[in-house]
């Protein structure tokens, strides 16, 4: 990552993304949020490595948050709002990991629905990059 990018900024950046992944079929499952916990997580120590993050910590930034995008994905300009979230991911690994931690949120309910279908797919296209590979997703699981 660039020595440029503020660290909180795309921290918040991320947890918005896994915030999208969780809410994009505009239901809250419990399965999702533990998931949502663990890939800020692991997220915010690769971004962060000197902040550490609580449980509680966490789920009071989604708490704080979901309103705000649930708002943004229930508008007309849904797929506008994604876009440009993931426009402010710049760094390809980074890229990676978290469309990594995108899929492994969407799937953790055994179940791909298709707004988190969508939203994976939208991924792919605005950062040109394939499906994440097994051992990609194992890096974050």
């Amino acid at each position: 990552m660039s020595d440029l990018v503020d660290p909180d900024a795309l921290f918040e950046t991320v947890a918005t993304l896994f915030a999208i992944a969780v809410l994009a079929d505009h239901r809250i499952r419990d399965v999702e949020l533990v998931e949502f916990v663990h890939a800020c997580s692991v997220q915010n120590l690769k971004i962060r490595p000197d902040t550490l993050l609580s449980r509680r910590e966490i789920l009071d930034w989604f708490n704080r948050h979901k309103e705000k995008i649930e708002q943004a994905l229930n508008s007309p300009d849904h797929d506008a709002y994604k876009t440009e979230v993931l426009s402010h991911i710049l760094d390809m690994d980074l890229q990676r990991s978290v469309l990594s931690s995108i899929f492994t949120i969407s799937i953790c309910d055994y179940e791909l629905h298709d707004e988190e279908s969508a939203f994976i797919t939208q991924a792919l296209d605005v950062w040109k990059t394939p499906m994440p590979l097994p051992s990609e997703i194992e890096r974050v699981a």
